[in-house]
């Protein structure tokens, strides 16, 4: 029991360190990443710069980490090294959409599937819980403009909860997105993110000719 609490506060510890180490690396390269998606003037620009953000946050998925768990240990170098990686690109794709987002706006399915749902697998994948918080509004916006689905938002939302309760939340058939997320919103105190989003999109309405 002890040796499994030393190494469950090495974990913390390195996870710690590699999270401040990510988080630098960030800042220092904001307006760098400021500037190029500045620079993205056409619809294929923009489709390719999101693509390849996809492509990132892919590559440092899969079962790597189990192999190299199981083959050095979860306190290895190796698997520190992993983690570090994987933490690297995902705080790098993470700003990077978020200044995306902040300059283009969501991007809708004219850029294609893969464009489309970037945005909703770089925030899923965000390291910590307040970054999912403050993305609630724009994937909430999106799923209600159909550029993602209720299945995605609603797995979204499950993650959120269990990175802020620890477990799951407790749901009873029928098992449809469009309840499940309701459920999450309000087990989550999200409800006025979603009226905000609800009466954006309501005064977006009337104000578009018909």
């Amino acid at each position: 029991m002890r040796k499994t609490m030393l190494i469950k506060n090495l974990l913390i510890l390195v996870a710690l360190l590699i999270f401040a180490s990510c988080a630098n690396e960030v800042i220092e390269n904001t307006q760098s990443y400021e500037d190029e998606i500045k620079a993205l003037t056409t619809d294929e620009q923009k489709k390719q710069y999101l693509e390849t953000i996809l492509k990132q946050d892919q590559l440092v998925r899969g079962d790597d980490g189990d192999e190299i768990a199981l083959k050095h240990g979860y306190d290895s170098q190796e698997y520190s090294e992993y983690v570090k990686e994987q933490w690297r690109v995902d705080n790098i794709n993470l700003s990077k959409i978020e200044i995306y987002l902040d300059i283009h706006g969501y991007p809708d399915k004219t850029l294609g599937t893969n464009a489309t749902i970037t945005p909703w697998f770089v925030i899923h994948h965000a390291q910590s819980y307040e970054a999912r918080e403050r993305n609630f509004e724009v994937l909430y916006k999106a799923y209600l403009n159909k550029y993602i689905t209720g299945s995605l938002m609603s797995g979204f939302l499950h993650r959120m909860h269990y990175h802020k309760f620890g477990k799951e939340l407790y749901l009873v058939s029928p098992f449809i997105p469009e309840i499940e997320i309701n459920k999450y919103i309000k087990a989550l105190g999200l409800e006025e993110m979603k009226a905000n989003v609800l009466k954006e999109l309501e005064l977006k309405s009337e104000t578009t000719p018909s």
